[in-house]
């Protein structure tokens, strides 16, 4: 393999255990999420694809009609809608967070959400005994772990250098980029032209979440490919 200039590339090295680990959950959170929103969808009354938007540009009418709270039926999730996120709690403790992304897309997802779908993850999903341990600090009481993002965020970094993850919608990120200045308060301040349809600004504000890039399927890829070619398999 060479670059652009004809050199040769260094192959890329593999994953530590945790890293491949943290990688997976990712996939694995996002086919869940995928697997649950026509229940949620449905319980709230509109299209799978309009999920996001009837929480961030139909409020009023969400609350006066699901709530932003309430059960999926008798399958033993629960919802709740804040931020720009709505997170699923099961009876037995899994909580799966919709980190939601430009179009109300569901594969994109945040490093806290993703280390929470790690420590709560139980069966009959995959249940990550060795990464909680890891990255967890298991604490007493209704939490189901510490909550320090420390150990994470270091795999996380780790996983960014290699180009494991992308924004959801680079174009997006940089049309916000283009309308945000830093006042006097040292903070971003963001001022899209007048006429701005509302729900472009919304996705604007999610487009940096992040996905898993071509290079992060590819090292899930040639894992999937090296343990089905591993001896007893």
């Amino acid at each position: 393999m060479s670059d652009h200039n004809g050199s040769p590339t260094r192959p890329e090295a593999a994953l530590s255990p945790t890293e491949l680990g943290v990688l997976e959950a990712c996939a694995e959170a996002a086919a869940r999420r995928r697997e649950l929103l026509p229940a949620l969808a449905d319980t709230i009354g509109v299209a799978a694809d309009a999920v996001f938007y009837a929480w961030v540009l139909r409020r009023d009418w969400l609350l006066r009609t699901a709530g932003q709270h309430g059960r999926l039926g008798d399958t033993g999730w629960g919802y709740f809608f804040h931020g720009y996120e709505c997170d699923l709690r099961h009876d037995d403790g899994r909580l799966l967070r919709f980190d939601f992304g430009p179009g109300g897309r569901v594969d994109t997802f945040t490093m806290w959400g993703v280390l929470q779908f790690i420590a709560t993850s139980t069966a009959p999903w995959p249940e990550y005994l060795e990464l909680k341990s890891r990255l967890t600090e298991p604490v007493s009481g209704a939490s189901p772990f510490g909550g320090t993002t420390r150990p994470m965020a270091s795999v996380w970094d780790a996983l960014t250098a290699r180009g494991a993850f992308e924004p959801a919608a680079s174009d997006l990120v940089a049309l916000q980029a283009r309308y945000t200045t830093i006042g006097p308060d040292g903070l971003n301040h963001v001022r899209f032209p007048p006429g701005t349809p509302e729900a472009t600004q919304v996705d604007c504000a999610v487009a940096n979440r992040q996905t898993l890039s071509p290079v992060g399927l590819r090292l899930l890829q040639a894992h999937a490919v090296g343990t089905a070619g591993s001896p007893g398999n």
